[in-house]
Parts: structure tokens; C-alpha cells; sequence
């Protein structure tokens, strides 16, 4: 139960920056990365990419625009795209050797390489590649051994929460007991602390921060302002699935309308959907995916398609309903969409729905629309080899 709800805590910090879809890649020069880089304390990501590679073309068209990986990309790095046989690829190449393609860099504003791997990745294991480049570049060990030690310094206690937060573990136990000790929170260095200490919604620390509203919108702009609530709603509506707190869930939509209204919509929709999927509810589950759909997904085909492996990945064959509008967006996903990947998907929930017939021409559709787009069919080809082996 606990790594179930783990995995819905990370789903919903994720989807607190879907609105961004994608990497969002920086358009500047390398030596400009680097210092947005610094400036913003984060590793830069580089993919190193040919022109005529057909893995990098693939990460390019199916990795990179989804939604959970520009969530967690564009919260944790920098990111930059390279033609490494072009312009300023070339240059970088020099210090930075490349001898396959795609490759990947993760790599310090200092120019340090932290980690570099090559190979194309499918969306999961390039956040876990971001995430082991992360932790290689974590320094939470050594301001958790200072604090330990008594030191209660700015630096240590922020630094200190900011790299517990990044690791997704609790901080408001050491945040509140910071902010207890100060007399006044109008410091620049305070206002800060604040924000970066804001990850429940339910928390005294989500009410100062919003107290300081101005200040703080005014120090660190309305985005970044934003997007910390909305993080903290989600964290809460998590925490509101773990307990089965219906008022909980409740309040924390209530407090997320009057705080960031302009994001509310977005807000209630992923919500919902994740809390239904955590408390197993179905029926409220596959109403707030109806509402979805019709009010911000309408068509598109890689949303339709995200929506319907979710639905998949959690429900399975556990609810006939939900699975058979599953396999209605994947349908909708692949006329519209025209990708093998859709294709895949829609005949993956044929299969699970029990239809193989329609599976196996679905399927025979996907490898046909794989070579077309001289893509490697093998998952594909042995989905189809399964059901014809039962059949």
C-alpha cells in the first residue's frame, strides 16, 4: 500500500507541471545554459543528436513531449538539444566527446560531467536517468550531518529542505521549527525559505506563504509562486487518498479555488482523477476523465493516449466501464493520431477487453504504421505472437 501511494505522490507532483507540455528546451547559446544553470541551481540535461539518427528522431517524437517527462525535466534541469554534427555541436563536441547517438549529458553549470549515457530511453528510464544524475549531484548528506551536528544557519536549514524536497521527503518537522526560531519573516533570505518549505496545503507554512502573497510574487515571480501551491494541493489531495478523507480532499479544492484560480480548472481535473484512482473509486473516477476530456483534452491524440495507458496501468481489467472508454480514447488516439504507439495502446486494451480478433488486426495495423515509420516493431510483433500463441 505504501509504494502504491508513493507512485500517486510522484503522479501528482508530476502533474502539477503538465499545463508546460514537454521539455521545454532552452533556445540559447551553451555558455547562456550554463548560466541559467547557476543562476538556477540545476544540472543541464543535453541531448546529443544527429540529424539522421532514427532513435534520437523517435525520443524526439514519443519521449520528450510528454507531459511527466517536461514535468520533471523542466522542474529539475536545464535542458538543451544539440545537433552534434552542426553549429555550436560542433564546439561542444570538442570538450564534450560524442561517439554514439543518441547522447545523453547531464552535466553541472561548473562544465563538470555528472553523468553521460548513450542510447535512446523510453520516458520512464529517462527520469530515472534524471533522477540518478540528480543524486549524484545531491549534497543533502552533508547539510543533513551539519544540521545534525546543531548548526540551525540559513543556509544549512534551506539547503537542507531544498534537497529533502527534491527527494520527495518530509521537511515541515525541520521547516516549522525554523521558522518557529525567527521573530521576523520579511528577509529576503525568509521569504525564500518560505517557499521553498511550501509542500502541503494543509500546513501553517502554506498559510504564511500565502500571507506573504505580494512579497514573495514580487521576489520570485507569480509562476514560481504558483506552481508551489499547486505542488502542495497535490501533495495534500495525496495525502487525502491515503486516509480516504473525503474533507480533507474537499478543503484542499476549496483552499486551491480561492489561491490560484486561474489554475483551479486544471487543478480539479487532475485532482479528481487521481483521487478517485487512489481510493478505487471508479465511478468518480471515470466521470472526472469524461469531464477531462471534454473540457481540455478534446482530440488531441497524445493526450488521449496518456490518458488511456493511466487508466490502463491502474485499472486493468478490475472495471469494464473504465476499460471501455479506455479503449474508446486509444481508438479516437490512432485515427487522430496516425502513430504506431496508439495503435499499440488500443490493441492492448482489445486484449485486456477480451476481443483478440480485434486485437490481432489491430495490431497487424501498428507493425504495418511501425515500418512505415521505420520504427522497431519487436513490442509490437510479440504482443501479437502472444495472442496467437493463446489462441
Amino acid at each position: 500500500m505504501k509504494n502504491t501511494l508513493f507512485a500517486l505522490l510522484v503522479t501528482l507532483v508530476a502533474m502539477a507541471g503538465a499545463r508546460a507540455q514537454g521539455i521545454d528546451f532552452f533556445e540559447g547559446s551553451w555558455e547562456e545554459a550554463l548560466e541559467l544553470a547557476a543562476a538556477e541551481d540545476k544540472l543541464i540535461f543535453v541531448d546529443g543528436y544527429a540529424a539522421w539518427c532514427g532513435p534520437c528522431k523517435r525520443m524526439a517524437r514519443d519521449v520528450f513531449p510528454q507531459a511527466e517527462v517536461g514535468s520533471y525535466f523542466n522542474d529539475n534541469f536545464v535542458s538543451i538539444k544539440m545537433d552534434m554534427e552542426k553549429g555550436q555541436g560542433i564546439d561542444f563536441r570538442k570538450k564534450y566527446p560524442v561517439r554514439a547517438f543518441p547522447t545523453l549529458f547531464f552535466i553541472a553549470p561548473s562544465g563538470k560531467v555528472v553523468l553521460k549515457e548513450t542510447g535512446a530511453r523510453k520516458a520512464n528510464d529517462l527520469i530515472t536517468l534524471g533522477k540518478t544524475a540528480l543524486s549524484k549531484s545531491d549534497q543533502t548528506a552533508t547539510f543533513q550531518k551539519l544540521y545534525d551536528e546543531g548548526d540551525r544557519s540559513y543556509a544549512t536549514v534551506y539547503n537542507l529542505v531544498r534537497g529533502l524536497n527534491k527527494a520527495n521527503k518530509p521537511t515541515l518537522a525541520i521547516a516549522n521549527e525554523y521558522i518557529n526560531a525567527q521573530d521576523d519573516l520579511s528577509s529576503e533570505d525568509h521569504l525564500r525559505f518560505l517557499l521553498e518549505a511550501t509542500t502541503e496545503a494543509d500546513s501553517r507554512i502554506f498559510d504564511l506563504t500565502v500571507e506573504n502573497r505580494d512579497a514573495i510574487i514580487a521576489l520570485e515571480g507569480k509562476e514560481a509562486y504558483e506552481n508551489k501551491l499547486y505542488k502542495a494541493g497535490m501533495q495534500t489531495v495525496a495525502k487525502a487518498a491515503e486516509y480516504q478523507s473525503q474533507s480533507l480532499y474537499k478543503s484542499t479544492l476549496k483552499k486551491m479555488k480561492k489561491q490560484i484560480p486561474s489554475r483551479y480548472k486544471e487543478f480539479s481535473y487532475y485532482a479528481s482523477l487521481n483521487f478517485g484512482k487512489a481510493t478505487g473509486d471508479a465511478g468518480s473516477y471515470l466521470k472526472s476523465a469524461k469531464k477531462y476530456v471534454k473540457s481540455d483534452i478534446g482530440t488531441d491524440a497524445r493526450k488521449l493516449h496518456r490518458l488511456s495507458q493511466e487508466m490502463v496501468q491502474q485499472w486493468n481489467t478490475s472495471d469494464s466501464d473504465v476499460l471501455a472508454y479506455a479503449a474508446e480514447l486509444s481508438q479516437t488516439a490512432a485515427m487522430n493520431g496516425g502513430s504506431s504507439i496508439y495503435y499499440h495502446q488500443w490493441a492492448t486494451v482489445q486484449y485486456l477487453q477480451g476481443d483478440k480478433d480485434a486485437a490481432v488486426s489491430t495490431l497487424e495495423k501498428a507493425i504495418a504504421v511501425a515500418r512505415e515509420e521505420k520504427a522497431n516493431p519487436a513490442r509490437i510483433e510479440a504482443l501479437l505472437a502472444k495472442i496467437k500463441a493463446e489462441s
